[in-house]
């Protein structure tokens, strides 16, 4: 393995391309494609219902940690090496924390966010139904990050959070369900949820059930959603 800090670098630099990439889209479709833009705007869900998504969101995450460390698929792979890259970097103090923080906490929530539920699921939106365009999304979303388990998880966060932004017509919930979900994930112990591995099974699939009902309660409800793009040719 390289020098951990390098490593990040080049994770930050990624996140500022699928920014650089999301906003060039943006411009390059205009508004007869994406005439919502990339829904940097205000949302429709006051406080309350926003925050309880983000706790949603931080649920599902942890629910699916628990289910892939019960599967083992954890202790592998690109999972593996992060965490261990994250252990280097974190011991090394400010301001290689720092580094850690910015790298997978903030720029995931920004970069991320813009060029999955933003340029692409809107992009789609265009396209094909809206559900479908969440799907889409999501899936993409899952390849990006090239490994069985966080492909797997990945593309369950990213239908909640695609489910998230269609129906709060904004991306600020799931910037901020993002941010903090990764910023936790750096800042908690490596063994955080060990004591909890003899109910992995049940906690993770709870967990999983619990941030559905969050997510319907939340937003399932309203009748609410975004207007309809106008098709494409």
């Amino acid at each position: 393995m390289g020098d951990p800090a390098e490593s990040f670098r080049i994770v930050l630099a990624n996140q500022l391309l699928f920014l650089a990439f999301a906003i060039a889209g943006a411009i390059l479709a205009g508004p007869k494609i994406l005439p919502n833009g990339l829904l940097v705007g205000r949302g429709r869900l006051g406080i309350a219902r926003s925050a309880a998504l983000v706790l949603g969101f931080v649920i599902l995450s942890h629910g699916m940690g628990l289910l892939l460390a019960q599967l083992r698929w954890s202790e592998t792979g690109t999972l593996a090496e992060l965490g261990q890259m994250v252990g280097e970097m974190k011991s090394a103090g400010p301001p290689s924390w720092w580094l850690v923080i910015i790298a997978l906490g903030v720029a995931p929530a920004i970069g991320e966010e813009l060029l999955f539920r933003g340029l692409i699921q809107q992009t789609a939106r265009h396209w094909v139904a809206p559900g479908t365009a969440v799907l889409i999304s999501a899936f993409l979303f899952g390849v990006l990050h090239l490994d069985l388990a966080q492909s797997s998880a990945a593309f369950l966060m990213g239908l909640y959070l695609g489910i998230a932004v269609e129906r709060s017509g904004s991306l600020f919930v799931a910037m901020a369900a993002h941010g903090l979900n990764n910023t936790l994930g750096v800042v908690l112990p490596a063994n955080a949820w060990s004591g909890l591995a003899p109910w992995a099974l049940p906690l993770g699939l709870g967990a999983v059930a619990v941030s559905a009902v969050i997510l319907f309660l939340s937003v399932g409800r309203s009748g609410e959603k975004m207007p309809e793009n106008p098709p494409g040719g």
